[in-house]
């Protein structure tokens, strides 16, 4: 039977989950660790830890979700026809695209960082052959 694993953020502090939860099959509804990420909340909010969010990791090592401790509490909406699963796959593919766009952005960052230091290297180089015959170096 599969272990999963349940880490707890709240803002800085992050408690990892050391000994996971075993359900029956990989496919148990998503609605179960979502039961059992609101008891672990609801810990945390009588020992007056503000919970922020939880993350479901497999056996593995691999997050197979982010899930926001505010999607958590929100009631359901008579309109709403998305299940449990379905909304908690939405909010992480949400997450996934900003995490997307940080990575694009960090990226376009670095390489722009990178050609000023091209930029500045060469002009060194310039700088140096230039004054080399006014300042000579000393050896």
């Amino acid at each position: 039977m599969p272990r999963f694993f349940f880490n707890h953020t709240s803002h800085d502090d992050v408690s990892v989950d050391k000994s996971g939860t075993v359900f029956p099959s990989r496919r148990t509804p998503i609605s179960t660790p979502c039961r059992a990420i609101l008891d672990i909340a609801f810990e945390k909010l009588r020992d007056r830890v503000d919970p922020a969010e939880d993350e479901i990791i497999s056996e593995g090592g691999v997050l197979l979700a982010t899930i926001p401790f505010s999607e958590m509490l929100r009631p359901h909406h008579k309109g709403r026809t998305e299940s449990p699963t379905e909304q908690l796959l939405a909010i992480s593919a949400r997450l996934i695209e900003r995490n997307r766009t940080l990575q694009a952005q960090f990226n376009e960052e670095f390489a722009r960082t990178e050609a000023s230091f091209r930029t500045i290297r060469s002009n060194l180089v310039r700088l140096d052959a230039a004054c080399s015959t006014y300042w000579p170096r000393a050896k």
